[in-house]
């Protein structure tokens, strides 16, 4: 084979030239090899019919991902209240315990920093709600 065909040999495999180009008509070793990269190569339109065979399965589970999107905004629409409402409470059980104990100031102090603890926990706890959804959502996509 002579270096100006593996050459051009070289630049139809890396797409530097157009197939139809080049010496195949006088050379014997391009004609035959552009003609095995012709029956070789996938068809143009791979992508494409790939993408639409794949449509009823991607839009599939695009409506189960809004379903699951939206069910986890209901369940912490629906939970936040009752939540807010259990650690007011638990703040007034411990400021009215302390408080018996202890002074007023000390109760507040204790009932405070138990607020913004459990308001730090609260901040957690919904802050890590896309990512445990989006978790779920990979590992379900994984799982037959």
């Amino acid at each position: 084979m002579k270096p100006a065909c593996e050459r051009h040999q070289q630049e139809l495999l890396s797409g530097a030239i157009a197939p139809h180009h080049g010496d195949q008509a006088q050379c014997s070793d391009c004609g035959s090899f552009q003609a095995a990269e012709r029956s070789l190569a996938p068809p143009e339109d791979l992508v494409l019919r790939t993408f639409e065979k794949l449509r009823p399965v991607l839009l599939e589970r695009s409506a189960r991902r809004r379903g699951i999107y939206w069910g986890l905004t209901l369940a912490g629409v629906f939970s936040f209240p009752i939540i807010i409402a259990v650690n007011a409470g638990m703040i007034w059980i411990s400021y009215s315990a302390i408080e018996r104990i202890a002074t007023p100031e000390l109760a507040m102090a204790s009932a405070s920093l138990l607020g913004v603890s459990l308001l730090l926990t609260l901040s957690v706890a919904y802050g890590s709600l896309p990512l445990l959804a989006s978790w779920g959502l990979q590992l379900r996509e994984r799982t037959p």
